[in-house]
Formats: C-alpha cells, sequence, structure tokens
C-alpha cells in the first residue's frame, strides 16, 4: 500500500521550488527568440543568394554542329546536313534564382577528350575581361563551343558543367546540372532524366561527332 503524505509535510512544501529565478527565465526566453531570429535571417540569406549564389539551369539544352558557315541542330546523327566536323556546341539557359546579381567570370572548363574552344551568354562573347553580369530572376540563354579530339576518351557518366560566379560573398564555383537525352534513330531526341536509356550530355555530343551507334531500342 503506497505511503501517503501527511497534511503537515504538505503544507510544509514550498510551491516555488521548482520554479526557476525569474531572470533564469527571462535569459532562456530572450535566448530562444534570439535563435529563431538567427534561423529566420539565415533562411532570407540562403534564399536571397547573398552569400551562395542560387545558379539554376532552365529546362532542357539541345546541341548542334559547328563546321560549316551556319549551326546544324543534332537532329539525328546518320542525316548531317553538313560536312564531318568535330566542332559542337550545346545551348541551355543559366538563372540567377537569388535576389542579387551575380558576375559570371567563366563557363565550363575542359574534359577528356573535349576542349572549350569559347562561350557566349545571349550575344556576348564571355572572356576573362569581359565577364557577364546576371541580374536577379533574369535569365541568359548561354552557348558553349567545343572541339572534340577524342571521343572514346569522353566520359559517359554525369559530368556537371563548373562556372566561376562572383557576388556579395566574393568568388565561388557554381557546378550546373543538364539533364541527359535520349536521342531517336529517326530523329530528335527528349529530355529523360532517370531513364536508363538516356545518355549524358557530353557523351551525346561525343557520339554524334563520332558517329557512334545508338544503343539497342533507341
Amino acid at each position: 500500500m503506497a505511503q501517503l503524505i501527511s497534511d503537515d509535510v504538505w503544507n510544509g512544501v514550498d510551491p516555488s521550488a521548482a520554479r526557476l529565478p525569474v531572470r533564469t527565465r527571462r535569459r532562456l526566453v530572450a535566448a530562444a527568440v534570439a535563435l529563431i531570429v538567427l534561423v529566420i535571417v539565415a533562411v532570407q540569406v540562403t534564399v536571397s543568394g547573398a552569400l551562395v549564389p542560387r545558379i539554376t539551369v532552365g529546362p532542357g539544352w539541345s546541341g548542334a554542329f559547328e563546321g560549316g558557315a551556319v549551326s546544324d541542330l543534332l537532329v539525328n546523327r546518320y542525316h548531317r546536313q553538313g560536312p564531318a566536323t568535330t566542332h559542337v556546341s550545346q545551348e541551355f539557359e543559366i538563372v540567377n534564382d537569388g535576389g542579387y546579381p551575380v558576375k559570371i567570370l567563366s563557363v565550363d572548363t575542359d574534359r577528356p577528350g573535349m576542349r572549350v574552344e569559347r562561350a557566349t551568354l545571349g550575344i556576348e562573347a564571355l572572356t576573362p575581361g569581359h565577364p557577364f553580369v546576371l541580374e536577379a530572376g533574369a535569365t541568359i540563354r548561354t552557348t558553349i563551343y567545343y572541339d572534340i579530339s577524342d571521343c572514346s576518351a569522353v566520359s559517359a557518366l554525369p559530368q556537371p558543367i563548373p562556372l566561376v560566379v562572383e557576388g556579395g560573398a566574393g568568388r565561388q564555383h557554381v557546378e550546373l546540372t543538364l539533364p541527359p537525352l535520349r536521342p531517336y534513330r529517326t530523329g530528335g531526341w527528349q529530355v529523360s532524366p532517370g531513364d536508363p536509356k538516356a545518355v549524358q550530355w557530353q557523351r551525346f555530343l561525343a557520339d554524334h561527332v563520332c558517329d557512334v551507334p545508338y544503343p539497342d531500342g533507341l
């Protein structure tokens, strides 16, 4: 049987004994408010892109042969309109989702089997002495020109496109990921994220240059 507390003991208990001192409670409340404010500020800074640029790519991208006087869209590698060439380009959109402008200093770099010849943002050529300022919320059409020097050396694994940008937090490196494409023998392609038969952007360009056979089922 449980032992009951006598009335004398119960009446002698101080009801405020388990309470924190008023000063301590005020300090805890102030600390909680400060923490909430810090979290809100951190979220706002992250969303705004003030410290880390919020650079993304628009939906889809396209490629073209660059061996003739005009670009020849990579619609079907077996029906090339111009002469054989190792020079190709790809085009996609760069989007500044942040609340601050960023200065784009360079787009992409050489990789095994591929050499970057030049890049343009809109109608402007991107050079070390002529960076491009992408305003907050703006989108710019970007074209990168390559020379495919060794098709067999071009990786089939996902490869992001590196950007060097400069913003409020100084110079930073950003990586852009292009979705893989699934080409068709009858011409054209579709963007196919998660498709096991899709090919990565760099392999897509190299396959067209070197007439690599289509995978079975495409």
